[in-house]
């Protein structure tokens, strides 16, 4: 089983083409084909705004932590905060699945 991580449905379709042209491909039988679209979590977000409050000094739980917190959550819902740029979702890849997603 091969696995593929890529940014683009281009790009998947680039390492499948070169796949097929390694000597290899011989000895392999492509008997299906998934896809699957990954939606990260809010962990990476969560982790950011965290760190972003205290590096303004803002202790967690006080009164000014929770303001910021429910702000932020309401940004998020009415959708005018983006959770993870494209390049954050990339490099969380890159970390978690090192050289395939490469």
């Amino acid at each position: 089983m091969f696995v593929h991580f890529r940014d683009s449905f281009a790009e998947l379709n680039a390492i499948e083409l070169k796949l097929e042209r390694l000597g290899l491909s011989e000895y392999l039988e492509k008997t299906s084909s998934y896809l699957s679209v990954v939606e990260l979590g809010l962990y990476e977000s969560t982790q950011k705004t965290y760190a972003a409050l205290a590096d303004r000094g803002i202790e967690p739980f006080t009164e000014a932590w929770n303001k910021e917190i429910a702000e932020r959550i309401k940004a998020i819902d009415a959708g005018e905060v983006e959770l993870l740029t494209e390049q954050e979702v990339n490099n969380h890849l890159r970390q978690r699945y090192g050289p395939l997603f490469d």
